[in-house]
């Protein structure tokens, strides 16, 4: 193989593999963007139904527990993270105002 040869050669590789960035990029932004904001909508979904769950409970028994906390704050901390801070903020503010009751083997 001379250089002509070689050179010809990397210019298909070469534009291969641009063809293929190309390719990827406008698939991405046909149909990759559209499943991420469904994933993250989906995420959501389950973060403030988790949430609305915690709550209630905790709303029923008339106080919440250190376990009930943790619980509902690995739920809202991601929600709020997402910048979805419309029902989550006022759940939070609910369940920080409920009374706090200490659960048997708790320290």
């Amino acid at each position: 193989m001379d250089f002509e040869q070689l050179l010809a050669f990397i210019i298909v590789i070469l534009s291969l593999f641009i063809v293929m960035l190309v390719y990827l990029f406008v698939w991405y932004e046909k149909f990759g963007k559209k499943k991420l904001q469904t994933f993250k909508d989906a995420a959501a979904a389950l973060l403030k139904a988790q949430m609305l769950n915690i709550y209630n409970e905790c709303n029923k028994k008339g106080y919440t527990t250190t376990a009930d906390l943790q619980s509902f704050e690995s739920c809202y901390k991601p929600y709020h993270d997402m910048g979805l801070n419309d029902v989550g903020d006022k759940l939070h503010e609910s369940m920080k105002a409920l009374p706090m009751k200490t659960e048997e083997g708790e320290s």
